[in-house]
């Protein structure tokens, strides 16, 4: 059950939009670029749910006290009291401070003179307790404005090597299995990059986030965000559990704190961030850490098989969309990885260990 605040407010975007700024100049519209709340009929998808009432549990903002001006936070209090919720009152806590939250956020986006979008268009890909696998980079100078996806909705280099690094690790699959049947086509790869999608991988459970929902090199919006983005990975941690974790790049580095590897009973996967590939002439890499060392897709696999079974594995290759002859290559993962573990005994005490040819960590 959605908190009835996102149901209030979703049904007067107009009363949002005058909370958050009555200067007829500004032209960003707060309903626009959080659209995501504010669906026409005022009831959110079962996907949209789900994230809302994670916030709605576990949402912190201890800063907001000194961070943000009364006046704003009045702002917020005198919203909730028109929709007649008593924002004081211990259940309606979390969402009250998540609204202080946003409208924070508002306020440094208009100074910034960012561009409407839907930021939070993430969470309508699939319910926050479906993730199977969180694959989390930093923002790109070359990114268009953001829908808080990573490199998913525009086409840029980054993009094109993490496919290229997909077809290796299939490749190596393939080769193993002896079955082409894995193998994306040159045709099937161009398209995923023309189009800027991986929405097949994003409804089999793969989260693609940006560590700042939109692209702003440092300064107080890229700050205010990590807020919101530590947020869900330490909840995705803690509350659904079972997660492989792939971690770009040293600025997302830091943030590995914040998922439990031994309560959640997690996997992470920390790596260059793909753009490094990009840039002539590469810089020496180091083992663990490079893409064609560590073999993240085939890895996040051999986790999720071990948890959940085949129908945890992820169709790394179905990308753009989700191609036919998907339970063929499901069959082909499972006999891969049965062999692996009647062989890699070591990797079950954490180690990482060489089973034909390929790591596993």
């Amino acid at each position: 059950m959605v908190h009835p605040c996102f149901h209030h407010v979703a049904l007067q975007p107009g009363v949002a939009n005058n909370t958050a700024c009555q200067d007829p100049l500004v032209k960003l519209k707060f309903s626009r670029i959080f659209a995501t709340f504010f669906p026409q009929d005022g009831n959110f998808s079962s996907q949209v749910s789900s994230w809302l009432t994670a916030i709605e549990e576990k949402f912190e903002f201890y800063y907001y006290e000194h961070r943000i001006s009364d006046i704003q936070i009045k702002k917020v209090e005198d919203l909730f009291l028109y929709f007649g919720v008593n924002p004081l009152h211990s259940q309606n806590n979390r969402v009250f401070r998540f609204w202080v939250y946003l409208l924070w956020v508002y306020s440094k986006l208009v100074i910034e003179g960012y561009q409407e979008n839907d930021i939070f268009a993430f969470i309508n890909g699939f319910r926050i307790e479906e993730t199977k696998v969180v694959i989390m980079g930093s923002e790109s100078k070359s990114y268009k404005p953001s829908s808080g996806y990573m490199f998913t909705g525009s086409k840029f280099a980054a993009m094109e090597k993490v496919l290229d690094f997909l077809n290796w690790e299939i490749k190596i699959l393939a080769n193993h299995q002896q079955y082409n049947g894995m193998m994306l086509t040159g045709r099937e790869m161009d398209t995923a990059m023309e189009n800027g999608s991986l929405n097949g991988w994003i409804q089999q459970g793969v989260l693609l986030l940006t560590s700042s929902l939109t692209y702003f090199e440092g300064g107080p919006v890229f700050e205010s965000w990590q807020i919101f983005t530590d947020f869900l990975l330490k909840y995705l941690s803690d509350e659904v559990e079972r997660i492989v974790f792939i971690l770009l790049g040293n600025r997302v580095g830091r943030k590995k704190s914040l998922i439990d590897l031994n309560h959640g009973n997690n996997k992470m996967i920390e790596l260059y961030h793909p753009a490094r590939y990009t840039v002539q002439p590469q810089k020496e890499v180091i083992g663990h850490l490079d893409w064609m060392e560590a073999l993240p897709f085939l890895n996040a696999n051999m986790y999720l098989y071990r948890k959940f079974g085949k129908n945890g594995i992820i169709d790394w290759t179905s990308v753009d969309r989700i191609f036919a002859g998907q339970r063929e290559r499901f069959q082909q993962y499972k006999q891969f990885f049965d062999g692996v573990f009647a062989k890699a005994l070591p990797w079950e005490n954490g180690k990482s260990v060489r089973v034909d040819g390929v790591t596993i960590v």
